[in-house]
C-alpha cells in the first residue's frame, strides 16, 4: 500500500519568489460572464444540483465526477478556499464550515439559478468567494398547494429522489422538502449515500415579515476495498424579521449551525477521528432611498468553533476558535445609462496570527449597462478568506487576500444568435491549498497549507451560439492561470470548453416537446498532486475530450430526460492517488441516467 499518513506525507511549502500583478484589468470590447448562466444549463435537465452543473466537464470550476462524488473541494482559479460557493433558500449551504456539500438539493427545486462573479467581498466580508451560484424560489402566494417531485436512476446503482411542497397566501406561507440519494461504486470510490430535509415558513402582517427555517443533512462515503471512509451530519436554523416600506427597510437575522463528521481507515495510518464545528451569526441590514440612490448598511457578528478528537496511542484533541465582526455600506444609483454599485466593508477577525491581518478593509466597484440585446459589466473586488481551522502542522492561522477585477458582457439573445466573452485578472496573496481528495474529512485531517508571496490570477472565456428553426448550436471555452507553489502542483486544467448541437421536434399537436442534444467537452492538461505522497514522481495528466448526449421530453408539466456521459467509456486518471493501488485513481467512466421532474398542483 502506498504510504499515506497524516504525519509524513504532506511536504511543507517553501518560500516562493513574489509575483505581483495589478488588479486593474485590461479592457475588452465584448465581455461576458466568465461563469454565465449557460454554463449551468448545458449539463442537462433534471435533478442535477446547481453545484454539480457549475463544476461540470469543460467549465472553469470543473471537478471530476462532480455529480457522483460530492465530497471534492469547490475550486476556481486554483483557489480551494474562497474560489466559489452556492446559496439557496433551503439552507443546505448554511451549515458550519465546511457545511454539507455532500447533500445538495436538486436544481428542480429552484425557480431560477444565476451566477455572479465579483461584488461579494465588501458586502459579505470574511469568507466571501470570487463567484457565487445562487438559486432563488418565489414566495408561495397561490391559495393552493404546489409540489415538485424528482426521480433519478442511473448507472453505478444511482437512486435519487426528492419532493418539495409549498403553499401560501398574502398572510402566511410554508415550504418543506426532502431529498435522498444513494449509489454504488464509482471509479475508485465505493458506495455512498446522502439526505437532506428542511422546513420553512413565514407570516406577514402589514409591513412586517417574520420567517424561520430548519435544515438537516447527512451523508456517508468511502473508498473501494474498505479503504478510507467518512460519515457525518449537519443542521442549521435561522429566524428573521423584516420591516419594509416602499423606500426603506430594516431586517434582522439570527442563525445557528452545526457540522459533525467522522473518518477512519484500515490499520493505524488513519485512526478514527471526530470533527465538530459550530457557528452562530447575527446580521442587521438597513436600506433607504436618498437623493436618487439606494443606500444599504450591514452589520454582521459571528462566532465559530471547531474541535477534532483523534484517539491514537494517546487522545489527541485540537481546538480552534474565531470571532468576527463586519460592517459594510453599499450605494447604488443610475450612472451613464447604467447602474453603478459602490461598497466599502471593514471588520475584524480574531484568528490570524499576524496582528495586521486581523483588521481588514474590502472595497467593491461595479457598473452594469444594458440596452436591448447588448450588455456590459465592469467590476473590481477584494475578497478576504480567513484560514484558521484544520491547519497543517506548523501552519499558523492566516488571511488569504485576493484582488480581482473584470469586464464582461454579451450581445444577442439566446434563441437566436448570441456572443459572450469575458476577462478577469488579479492576484492572490497567501493562497490556501489543501489535498485534493474526494473524502473531505481526510483532506481536512492533512490540513490547510499556505503559499508565501503572491501569484497572478487570470481567467478569460468566450461563448457563442445560434438557433435556426428547430436546430441550435453553441460553443464555449476558457483559459485560466493555475498558481503553482511548492505546496501543490497545477492540479486544475488551464484550458477547457464544450460544444453542442441540439435538435427539437414537437409531436401530438405540440403536447410533446422532444429535444436531443449531442455534446463534446474538452479538459486540458493538469498535474498529479505528487507532492502530497511519498515516493510519487511528478506527472502531467494528458488533456482529453469526452462525448455525451441528452434526450429531453416535456409532456404537460412533466419533464423526462435520458442523459449519457463519457460515451467513449474511457476511465481517466484523477489528480489523487488511490492508497490501495498506489496509482492515480480512476474516474467513473460511462454513465447513463434517467430523470423525471414533475411539478404538481392542487
Amino acid at each position: 500500500m502506498l504510504p499515506l499518513t497524516e504525519a509524513a506525507t504532506i511536504r511543507r511549502p517553501h518560500l516562493a519568489d513574489a509575483v505581483r500583478v495589478s488588479p486593474i484589468l485590461a479592457a475588452l470590447v465584448l465581455a461576458a460572464p466568465v461563469v454565465h448562466a449557460g454554463m449551468l444549463s448545458a449539463s442537462g435537465p433534471g435533478t442535477a444540483s446547481p453545484r454539480a452543473a457549475f463544476a461540470a466537464t469543460g467549465r472553469p470550476a470543473w471537478t471530476s465526477d462532480a455529480e457522483l462524488v460530492l465530497g471534492s473541494s469547490a475550486t476556481l482559479l486554483g483557489l480551494a478556499a474562497g474560489g466559489w460557493d452556492w446559496r439557496d433558500p433551503f439552507g443546505s449551504a448554511a451549515m458550519a464550515s465546511p457545511g454539507s456539500p455532500e447533500s445538495p438539493p436538486p436544481a428542480a427545486w429552484a425557480d431560477s439559478t444565476f451566477v455572479r462573479l465579483g461584488q461579494l467581498g465588501a458586502v459579505q466580508g470574511f469568507g466571501a468567494p470570487l463567484a457565487r451560484v445562487e438559486s432563488t424560489v418565489r414566495r408561495p402566494t397561490a391559495r393552493r398547494a404546489r409540489a415538485v417531485f424528482t426521480l433519478l436512476n442511473g448507472s453505478s446503482a444511482l437512486d435519487r429522489n426528492s419532493l418539495l411542497l409549498a403553499r401560501g397566501d398574502e398572510r402566511s406561507w410554508f415550504r418543506g422538502g426532502s431529498h435522498g440519494s444513494r449509489r454504488g461504486g464509482v471509479g475508485s470510490m465505493d458506495v455512498s449515500g446522502e439526505h437532506l430535509w428542511f422546513a420553512s415558513g413565514g407570516v406577514t402582517r402589514g409591513a412586517h415579515d417574520t420567517w424561520a427555517r430548519y435544515t438537516q443533512a447527512g451523508f456517508g462515503n468511502q473508498q473501494v476495498l474498505g479503504g478510507l471512509r467518512e460519515g457525518g451530519r449537519g443542521e442549521s436554523g435561522e429566524v428573521g424579521w423584516r420591516w419594509g416600506r416602499e423606500t426603506r427597510s430594516l431586517e434582522v437575522r439570527a442563525r445557528r449551525a452545526h457540522d459533525g463528521r467522522e473518518s477512519r481507515g484500515n490499520g493505524i495510518a488513519f485512526a478514527e477521528s471526530r470533527r465538530d464545528a459550530a457557528a452562530d451569526e447575527l446580521a442587521l441590514v438597513a436600506s433607504d432611498s436618498i437623493t436618487g440612490g439606494w443606500w444599504t448598511a450591514r452589520l454582521t457578528l459571528g462566532q465559530e468553533h471547531v474541535e477534532r478528537v483523534t484517539p491514537t496511542a494517546s487522545l489527541v484533541r485540537q481546538a480552534w476558535r474565531a470571532d468576527r465582526a463586519w460592517a459594510a455600506l453599499e450605494h447604488e444609483r443610475v450612472l451613464g445609462n447604467g447602474r453603478l454599485s459602490l461598497a466599502l466593508g471593514g471588520g475584524r477577525h480574531s484568528a490570524p496570527e499576524r496582528r495586521e491581518e486581523r483588521l481588514q478593509l474590502a472595497p467593491t466597484l461595479a457598473w452594469e449597462w444594458q440596452s436591448g440585446t447588448r450588455s456590459v459589466r465592469l467590476f473590481a473586488d477584494r475578497t478576504l478568506t480567513p484560514v484558521w481551522s484544520d491547519l497543517a502542522v506548523d501552519v499558523p492561522a492566516f488571511m488569504q487576500d485576493v484582488w480581482l477585477g473584470g469586464l464582461e458582457g454579451a450581445v444577442g439573445r439566446r434563441g437566436g444568435a448570441w456572443l459572450e466573452a469575458g476577462l478577469a485578472a488579479g492576484r492572490v496573496a497567501q493562497r490556501a491549498t489543501i489535498l485534493r481528495y474526494p473524502v473531505r474529512d481526510i483532506a481536512l485531517r492533512f490540513g490547510w497549507q499556505r503559499d508565501e508571496g503572491t501569484s497572478p490570477l487570470l481567467l478569460a472565456s468566450a461563448a457563442g451560439g445560434a438557433a435556426w428553426r428547430a436546430l441550435a448550436c453553441d460553443v464555449q471555452g476558457f483559459v485560466q492561470t493555475r498558481p503553482e507553489e511548492q505546496s501543490q502542483p497545477r492540479v486544475d486544467p488551464g484550458v477547457g470548453g464544450s460544444a453542442g448541437l441540439e435538435g427539437r421536434v414537437k409531436l401530438f399537436r405540440g403536447d410533446l416537446d422532444v429535444r436531443l442534444r449531442a455534446q463534446v467537452d474538452v479538459v486540458g492538461e493538469r498535474d498529479l498532486e505528487s507532492t502530497a505522497y511519498e515516493g510519487v514522481a511528478p506527472q502531467t495528466l494528458p488533456a482529453f475530450s469526452t462525448f455525451g448526449a441528452h434526450l429531453t421530453a416535456r409532456l404537460g408539466d412533466a419533464t423526462l430526460g435520458v442523459r449519457v456521459t463519457n460515451l467513449e467509456d474511457q476511465r481517466r486518471p484523477q489528480v489523487w492517488i488511490d492508497p490501495v493501488t498506489g496509482a492515480p485513481a480512476k474516474d467513473a467512466g460511462r454513465q447513463l441516467m434517467f430523470e423525471i421532474v414533475w411539478p404538481l398542483f392542487d
